[in-house]
């Protein structure tokens, strides 16, 4: 069973941020980060910290268990480091985003869980080197320069916004995310 939940890890986050963004008042997903949604003023961020973040966080935790079952030592770290990420988003959804708080827990989780996503990414591209597939590891490695490149710079401009930005990381993301539950099936 629970070789599925990178799949329904990805429907039912993406399908959250997509829908919700649509239909919030006064958001935009070209100019918003996601986690604006949870905002506790947003008419839905009750829903959006749920469905957005909390189940798909239990669920990428609950998929890596399955990765360690199936991995050698490389795998099992790499899937660890997933898992982590996954109990972070949890806490994304737990500590929603607070605009009045400078030193908000929601952004210091925030950060851990993309460091531990980024991390889990890099382990499993070497582990697909090593242990096949070679290509997926390949594309994983060119993953974590573009996560690399929007996490740790400022990449936006006055065309390019930062939500904009973010969605396509999101989007990079769940795909590897469906492209490793893919590997292993």
């Amino acid at each position: 069973m629970f070789r599925y939940l990178g799949f329904i890890t990805v429907t039912l986050s993406l399908s959250t941020i997509v829908i919700l963004g649509f239909i919030t008042p006064n958001y935009s997903h070209f100019l918003d980060y996601t986690s604006h949604l949870g905002m506790k003023d947003r008419k839905y961020h009750k829903f959006m910290n749920t469905f957005g973040f909390i189940i798909p966080g239990v669920f990428l935790a609950l998929f890596s268990l399955y990765l360690i079952k199936e991995t050698d030592l490389l795998g099992k770290f790499g899937a660890l480091l997933l898992g982590l990420s996954g109990l972070f988003w949890l806490l994304i959804g737990v500590f929603p985003f607070d605009p009045k708080d400078v030193w908000s827990v929601h952004e210091k989780v925030v950060d851990k869980a993309n460091l531990a996503g980024v991390l889990s990414i890099l382990v499993f591209s070497f582990y697909s080197i090593i242990n096949g597939p070679v290509v997926f590891g390949v594309v994983s490695l060119l993953v974590i320069l573009l996560l690399l490149l929007r996490l740790y710079t400022k990449f936006e401009t006055k065309v390019v916004k930062k939500g904009l930005v973010q969605k396509i990381v999101i989007l990079v993301f769940f795909a590897w995310l469906i492209g490793l539950n893919f590997v292993f099936m």
